[in-house]
C-alpha cells in the first residue's frame, strides 16, 4: 500500500524487475525517487527524460524510503539504439 509523503514532486516506484539497474541498486517497490543527481524528479514524464539523458552513466539517485532519505548509486542501461 502507498504511503504519504509530505511533497508532491517526485516518482513512485511500484516494482522492480530482477536484474534491471534498480534491482542491483537495491531501489525497493515504494520508493520515491526525488533526485537524479543533482537533478529535482518531478513526474514521470520528466524523469524518463532525465534518464534518456544520463543513459549508461553512473548517476545517484535521491530516494525516500519509509521516514528516511538515501543516496544510491546507480549505473543506467545505455541508450537505445
Amino acid at each position: 500500500m502507498p504511503y504519504s509523503i509530505p511533497r508532491n514532486t517526485g516518482v513512485q516506484i511500484d516494482i522492480v524487475v530482477v536484474g534491471t539497474p534498480a534491482f542491483r541498486a537495491n531501489i525497493l517497490d515504494g520508493d520515491v525517487i526525488i533526485k537524479i543527481n543533482s537533478e529535482d524528479v518531478v513526474d514521470v514524464a520528466g524523469f524518463r527524460d532525465q534518464l534518456a539523458r544520463y543513459a549508461g552513466q553512473k548517476v545517484e539517485l535521491g530516494v525516500i524510503r519509509g521516514d528516511e532519505s538515501k543516496a544510491l548509486p546507480i549505473t543506467l542501461n545505455p541508450p537505445s539504439q
